[in-house]
């Protein structure tokens, strides 16, 4: 009886193994798919910023944003720099990625009213806005190059669903600069 549950165990681990390994495979098989989903997990840790601390910290909150708006600058070029066309796959995988982004920016403009205030005070616009203008910048650049490789049939809804992102980035961008924010 030991040796079957042994051998089951066993079993079940070498099958965990090797779906895991299957899943690692596929995941690396398409780079823009983990470029796309690196920018979707820079977005879960420049919300949680806001989220798993003191909104006020608004050093913490910047350091985080730069971090993550470096990792995904580098998302950005890795998709640029890819010269196949975008499969149906992944441009399924673009398409969520950018409606996501949507919502990300909808969340962090919020964010952004809140901690305004403190932003000014500590002055820290400029350092926010060149973050937000850096990102917002290298988007519309990966966006060209993403619409370029896009097949057809895609393309007419990642321009608006990109519109989408652009406008709300560019609220949240005019938050730091202006009658809003004098630095």
């Amino acid at each position: 009886m030991k040796f079957s549950a042994i051998s089951f165990l066993l079993f079940a681990a070498t099958g965990a193994l090797a779906a895991s390994h299957k899943v690692s495979k596929e995941k690396h098989e398409s780079a823009i798919k983990n470029f796309m989903h690196e920018i979707k997990e820079e977005h879960r840790n420049i919300i949680d910023a806001y989220e798993d601390g003191d909104i006020r910290d608004v050093d913490k909150i910047l350091s985080i944003t730069q971090a993550s708006v470096g990792e995904i600058t580098h998302a950005f070029e890795g998709i640029m720099g890819e010269s196949k066309p975008i499969t149906p796959s992944e441009a399924e995988v673009v398409k969520d990625v950018v409606r996501h982004s949507v919502l990300v920016e909808k969340k962090l403009l919020k964010y952004a009213k809140l901690i305004l205030r403190d932003v000014r005070r500590r002055r820290l616009c400029k350092n926010f806005r060149d973050e937000l203008q850096s990102e917002r910048d290298m988007a519309s650049e990966a966006a060209q190059a993403v619409d370029a490789k896009l097949p057809e049939d895609y393309k007419e809804d990642f321009a608006a669903d990109f519109a989408a992102y652009f406008k709300v980035s560019e609220d949240r961008l005019a938050l730091f600069e202006g009658e809003h924010c004098k630095t």
